[in-house]
């Protein structure tokens, strides 16, 4: 007779083997690995636990496993587009986005509401593209505004910045190689460019490094949070989303100071990667998609912060 921990064993194998195939019919593999959120393994575990505990636990009750066992499979289900078009309507605050005129909600009930009347347009444009099926992972204008008004992590505007500024300590472009000469020679001629024009034109001290962290002088920060004070939480959201894209604070500021374009940004932000590719070759279709994918949500985040109250921007000249 085979031990009942091993039956346990077996079972929980093949349940996730059923989990992880539902997960991949319901999802394109590369939008889980390239994406770098990464719901569907959290659906895996929650859908593995629930017929675990539910099927396996002495008490066993199917009346109450299956509406969890729903519960975990509904984020797999693709959602047909039920609707035939989007729009907007002005409303109290800012511009009301529509579908066949009725109001679309953001995840947690709240109306979406944005501010200004271009960024609504611009919202509107992302719900007509959807084809037959919505696929909000392409929707960065919506998820962004869905995140301004829900505010899940409850944020207030100087927590925002000083969340934004810690990315100065890891900066992408602060972090120079010590070998191949090859690569140390060419973060030199590209980066070091860069992390000078940023000192001099927010008149503060950043040195690269070639170990684990930067240390920023507590003048940097409060230089710059002086200059980041004015935006809105909206200008915020789009400069945020810029910099955990890029991994890289210096490069979102020079694309939002019209510096950069956003293909010369996620090229300088890539640029290590890009050299090893040079050297050892790529790995087909999946480098691309990684390179589209960052360029279309580094875009999205460049055209967010553009198309929010432009009084309230960075001032010109520090």
């Amino acid at each position: 007779m085979i031990p009942n921990n091993v039956v346990q064993i077996k079972f929980r194998k093949f349940l996730f083997l059923i989990s992880f195939t539902l997960t991949l019919k319901a999802m394109s593999i590369h939008k889980v690995w390239w994406s770098r959120v990464f719901p569907p393994a959290r659906q895996i575990f929650l859908l593995g636990n629930a017929l675990y505990r539910q099927f396996l636990y002495p008490r066993c009750n199917i009346t109450s496993a299956s509406p969890r066992i729903a519960r975990c499979l509904s984020s797999f289900r693709v959602r047909k587009r039920f609707y035939k078009n989007a729009g907007i309507q002005e409303a109290e605050g800012g511009f009301q986005i529509t579908v066949d005129n009725k109001r679309v909600k953001t995840p947690a009930g709240n109306p979406l509401i944005v501010p200004t009347k271009p960024l609504a347009m611009a919202v509107a444009v992302e719900w007509n593209s959807q084809k037959e099926t919505i696929k909000p992972e392409n929707m960065h204008l919506t998820s962004l505004s869905n995140t301004v008004i829900d505010n899940p992590q409850t944020k207030a505007p100087d927590e925002q910045i000083l969340q934004i500024l810690e990315y100065l300590n890891s900066d992408t472009v602060c972090f120079f190689a010590d070998e191949p000469k090859e690569l140390v020679d060419l973060q030199m001629k590209e980066w070091k460019p860069l992390v000078e024009w940023f000192g001099e034109r927010y008149r503060v001290s950043i040195k690269p490094s070639t170990g684990l962290l930067i240390a920023v002088p507590d003048e940097a920060i409060d230089r710059l949070k002086d200059y980041l004070s004015p935006l809105n939480k909206w200008s915020l959201a789009g400069l945020e989303f810029a910099v955990e894209t890029l991994k890289s604070f210096i490069l979102a500021m020079a694309l939002i100071d019209n510096c950069l374009n956003v293909e010369r940004a996620v090229s300088l932000s890539r640029l290590e990667l890009e050299f090893q590719i040079s050297r050892w070759g790529s790995v087909e279709w999946a480098h691309d998609l990684e390179l589209m994918e960052t360029r279309s949500r580094v875009a999205a985040a460049a055209l967010f912060y553009s198309l929010n109250d432009r009084h309230r921007t960075l001032s010109t000249h520090p």
